[in-house]
């Protein structure tokens, strides 16, 4: 009777454990941002308007984040896309210096100014994502949509 009573709470142990382990090393759910496919946003279509250069992969970024339903979380404080584009725009107007835009992302989109923090987003469901993630993965979205479009290769200076 006591080695029943044994095998099951290993069996109820080990049971748990595994269950514990799948969650553990289960992917994360994905953030949703809530932004349309690439090629039918607003940013993209502004984007084909203008020269292609860096400038426009971070100012096609801004648009592009402006479209999200998200969150942007600046040194603690919660502010909403449209907001938080405004300051970024004015802020790129006037630190711009010709850096690509994966050096930008890198440099002024990862932690705050002030504090130093981690800059995040949160989508509708409450989940997290550091912002230079969103943005990189946009960045690479972007490009990839840009080497697929007539509309957009046909722009692109032939690498060196």
């Amino acid at each position: 009777m006591k080695r029943d009573s044994n095998r099951a709470c290993f069996a109820l142990f080990f049971g748990f454990f595994l269950l514990g382990a799948v969650r553990l090393y289960a992917a994360p759910p994905p953030f949703q941002s809530g932004m349309p496919p690439i090629k039918e946003s607003r940013a993209y279509k502004t984007f084909l308007m203008r020269p292609y250069s860096e400038l426009s992969k971070i100012v096609f970024l801004t648009d592009r984040f402006k479209e999200a339903k998200i969150k942007v979380i600046y040194d603690g404080l919660h502010f909403e896309p449209e907001f938080a584009v405004r300051i970024a725009k004015w802020f790129l107007s006037q630190h711009y210096r010709k850096e690509s835009a994966k050096e930008w992302i890198m440099v002024y989109c990862n932690q705050s100014l002030f504090e130093h923090q981690l800059i995040w987003a949160m989508d509708k469901k409450g989940d997290f994502k550091l912002s230079r993630e969103v943005l990189m993965t946009e960045l690479k979205a972007l490009e990839e949509t840009c080497e697929q479009d007539l509309n957009c290769k046909g722009k692109k200076k032939p690498s060196a």
